[in-house]
């Protein structure tokens, strides 16, 4: 936003896609074409012809897989080492227009959501500047996406912030390390209790722990699947109260 009021570009805050002034400020702006960035509000179908070129949202997954208003948390989630950004084409059914261009890359130990986002938009902004370079040069190729490769996942609830000792040590750490600093926060459950974790120091890919944890102040020791997961927390009650 402060980028923008630098450049003199008119920046609007909205509630919802389906108030009246919402369409009154885009009619009054007379788009020939519309960019949405990791927008997670449906929008409405008038609002979708309105520009002769159409709508267009960069997505930070590689679709068609992790569809959803909050793709980098399953990422994470689901251990994902390959990911990337999409441009699409906006239709009524939430991130499955066809796509019109994808950058992909591998995902690094350790990673923080924050540094990957920042990697998503970097990405995202050279994507923009290829289709709209496209579009005004009539070359912008769309394909669809394929429906039997696609996935889709609404936003997480406290049981996937849920850890386990089933899970490998490397998975842990990466889930942790990735999406550690939200607001809401990640619980191990094992040897019978409920910890609070509040970050994860390292981790060993193979080795046995002599019993399922360790504590040591607040530092915690899992005996992962296969692993040992390294992290600071505190216990917070018997897993069955």
């Amino acid at each position: 936003m402060e980028a923008a009021h630098g450049r003199r570009i008119p920046v609007y805050e909205i509630g919802k896609m389906t108030g009246s002034a919402v369409k009154e400020t885009i009619i009054a702006c007379a788009p020939d074409v519309i960019f949405a960035s990791c927008f997670p509000m449906r929008f409405p179908e008038d609002i979708l012809e309105m520009p002769a070129f159409g709508c267009f949202n960069l997505h930070p997954a590689l679709l068609p897989k992790f569809r959803g208003p909050d793709p980098l948390f399953w990422i994470f989630y689901h251990g994902v080492r390959q990911t990337g950004v999409t441009v699409h084409r906006m239709t009524k059914r939430i991130d499955a227009g066809d796509m019109v261009a994808q950058s992909a890359w591998t995902i690094e130990n350790g990673v923080s959501e924050k540094t990957l986002l920042a990697h998503c938009a970097e990405a995202g902004g050279r994507l923009f500047i290829e289709v709209i370079t496209a579009l005004g040069k009539g070359h912008l190729v769309s394909r669809p996406q394929n429906k039997e490769q696609s996935s889709y996942f609404s936003w997480p609830d406290q049981r996937d912030r849920v850890i386990t000792p089933e899970r490998s040590a490397q998975w842990a750490y990466n889930f942790i390390k990735g999406i550690g600093k939200r607001i809401e926060p990640l619980e191990f459950h094992g040897d019978g209790y409920r910890y609070r974790v509040k970050e994860a120091i390292d981790y060993t890919a193979s080795g046995t722990l002599n019993s399922p944890t360790f504590t040591e102040e607040d530092h915690l020791w899992i005996q992962c699947s296969p692993g040992i997961l390294h992290i600071t927390g505190y216990r917070t009650s018997n897993l069955g109260l």
